[in-house]
């Protein structure tokens, strides 16, 4: 709750980015640092900040799905780096016969635009595809 009296810590949630998941849903996420001295053992005191809000779930609405190649860990390696980027999720990779796709579910089509032009000029895509769910 907004009070924070049942706060418990996420698994792995230790490191410096954590992405937000369905178990958070209807929650609040409190983030906590603990500053330290780059030489010798000081530390600072901890400093915490909650959400305004409780996290609520996103709409996805521009579903796309990248060109076929034979290659699997090149495909996968697309698949990582597009789950880098906010606005996408449920990025899945498919076998089609004897070749690989990657499909990702983005906010919106500008969101969808802009990450996969910047993949085509960064040479990681040739193509992408929208297509209904």
């Amino acid at each position: 709750n907004a009070n924070v009296d049942n706060k418990k810590a996420i698994t792995g949630a230790n490191i410096i980015t954590y992405n937000l998941t369905e178990k958070d849903l209807e929650k609040y996420i409190i983030f906590e640092v603990t500053p330290v001295a780059k030489t010798g053992t000081t530390k600072g005191s901890p400093m915490s900040y909650i959400t305004k809000t409780v996290v609520e779930e996103v709409q996805y609405n521009s579903y796309v799905k990248l060109g076929l190649i034979r290659n699997k860990s090149y495909v996968e390696k697309v698949a990582k780096i597009l789950k880098r980027y906010d606005g996408v999720a449920n990025v899945v990779v498919k076998q089609e016969s004897n070749y690989y796709r990657v499909y990702a579910d983005f906010i919106d089509k500008v969101t969808a635009k802009t990450v996969l032009n910047g993949m085509k000029k960064n040479e990681y895509i040739v193509n992408y595809y929208f297509y209904k769910k």
